[in-house]
């Protein structure tokens, strides 16, 4: 059985501290990444921030939710991916940066695989993704063989 929005929102503020500034400070355990709050609801491990986001924002979130205020442990400055990046694209126009392309010098689609980072500046999410494995290629083939 699913639980209903609200039964969810009120585990989150079981497990908060309000703090001025509309602040609410997670006293709740935390992922193995030692700063996600979460919470057990039966055998099923739920992500406090995104509660509180679909709480706040009346829709299921779209990506990673993150805080967006000072506080680490706040689950109440939330905001999704796609959040982030209307503000980003904002932030991109301020800067008279123009339009996202609609494709990266190797091609990718940046309808799909585009992102736009808090300066503004435009970036291919699938050129990321292939950098990185490189570089975890490149490591694991300077490591030593075990005995």
């Amino acid at each position: 059985m699913t639980p209903n929005l609200a039964d969810l929102v009120a585990a989150v503020h079981a497990r908060t501290t309000p703090a001025s500034g509309g602040h609410l400070i997670w006293n709740g355990s935390r992922a193995q990444d030692g700063g996600t709050p979460v919470f057990k609801n039966g055998n099923k491990s739920i992500a406090a921030r995104r509660v509180m986001f679909q709480h706040t924002h009346g829709r299921a979130p779209e990506g990673t939710v993150r805080v967006t205020c000072d506080q680490q442990l706040c689950v109440a400055h939330v905001d999704d991916t796609a959040g982030r990046q209307r503000i980003h694209q904002q932030v991109r126009a301020l800067n008279g940066l123009g339009p996202r392309p609609d494709t990266c010098t190797n091609g990718h689609n940046q309808t799909t695989e585009g992102r736009i980072d808090g300066n503004g500046h435009a970036y291919c999410e699938a050129c990321v993704r292939g950098s990185r494995a490189r570089r975890r290629e490149a490591a694991a083939r300077q490591q030593p063989e075990a005995a």
